[in-house]
């Protein structure tokens, strides 16, 4: 996962939100404390990655300064449409693009991801299919995201080319170690079952957003 960023060309097609109220989709942009509307379905976002829809600032929603990476994104949507889908019948690659907005071409690259570290299990053939290797109470977010996102990069300082070394650290290198530990707790403690029961919020199709859940995905 990683810092969001805004470029000078983001922030000038951002704007201010509607005072006090949930807008429709869009990209934040953190250093201009403003927002961007989204691109049109299927395209990627300003940092060239894609992401979950993020809603207006407000002191109840405030802004989320990390995101995932595209393979990440599309990794928790194929995970949460698989345990919202499930109905004793394998998910067909088919309905995880379409409900989750999803490009096959990556969907695949993503379900094989998943597979081999044993999240889900696909089986071939005409009623062929994924479902979850495991109960949905019992695989968590962090599992999911780690199973596609890339670890073979070597340690870096936060502060971009700091003073962090083998022999020390920088100043602010335990604050920021914390924080990453803190938020792979709390990725490890959000279960697909839990989080398919409050629904995610995604678009579905161009200019159309709906309220995801086991009805409206029946």
């Amino acid at each position: 996962m990683k810092r969001t960023s805004s470029s000078p060309a983001t922030r000038r097609r951002c704007r201010e939100p509607p005072a006090g109220g949930i807008g429709p989709t869009g990209r934040c942009c953190p250093a201009a404390r403003r927002w961007c509307p989204d691109q049109p379905a299927g395209a990627s976002g300003p940092t060239g990655r894609s992401a979950l829809p993020i809603r207006w600032h407000s002191p109840e929603h405030p802004a989320v300064r990390l995101e995932l990476t595209r393979r990440g994104d599309y990794a928790v949507r194929a995970a949460l449409a698989i345990t919202l889908l499930d109905d004793g019948r394998p998910v067909s690659a088919r309905r995880i693009s379409e409900r989750m907005d999803i490009p096959k071409r990556f969907l695949a690259h993503v379900l094989t991801d998943l597979v081999r570290a044993g999240i889900v299990v696909g089986t071939t053939g005409r009623s062929g299919g994924y479902r979850l290797a495991a109960p949905a109470s019992e695989i968590d977010l962090l599992r999911v995201v780690d199973a596609v996102e890339e670890h073979g990069e070597p340690a870096r300082c936060v502060l971009r080319g700091g003073p962090c070394r083998l022999d020390g650290t920088c100043a602010v290198h335990d604050a920021f170690f914390a924080a990453t530990a803190a938020m792979r707790r709390e990725l490890s403690a959000a279960k697909l079952a839990d989080l398919a029961a409050g629904g995610l919020t995604l678009r579905d199709g161009p200019g159309r957003r709906e309220r995801v859940g086991t009805s409206s995905l029946s």
